[in-house]
């Protein structure tokens, strides 16, 4: 029985209209395909502003540093020229449109140069091994 005052379901149209998380599911679907993982875990929005810094550091904790059969792929939904990622005696500007994956066991760092957000959409998986 449909009832509009349902304290159990709400269809919020203002809040998909204004974030437009539809548009989101279709990277994350192709990258578990392209990279056949079986489980999503979890999925972050990080963002850095301009001159912003993240001090070099390794990942130790979570469950996709943890295990062999979890990885982490960055889908940048923002990077611009100036926006640098340095790990193991390598820097790389990761640019807008892209997807990368790295050894998040190694020392790493981050420094935005660029004129607006850095935006990546952290993605965590399941891959068969």
């Amino acid at each position: 029985m449909h009832n509009d005052d349902s304290r159990h379901w709400r269809q919020s149209t203002d809040l998909v209209a204004r974030v437009q998380v539809l548009t989101t599911v279709k990277p994350i679907v192709a990258l578990m395909q392209t990279v056949q993982a079986y489980e999503l875990g979890r999925v972050i929005i990080s963002r850095i502003k301009p001159g912003g810094v993240i001090l070099p550091h390794a990942d130790k904790d979570g469950d996709y540093v943890q295990t062999t059969d979890r990885a982490r792929y960055h889908v940048v939904l923002q990077g611009l020229p100036g926006s640098l990622y340095h790990c193991g005696g390598e820097t790389v500007c990761m640019m807008t449109g892209s997807v990368w994956w790295f050894n998040a066991h190694e020392v790493h760092s981050i420094e935005n140069n660029s004129a607006d957000d850095r935006l990546h959409l952290l993605v965590d998986v399941r891959i068969w091994e």
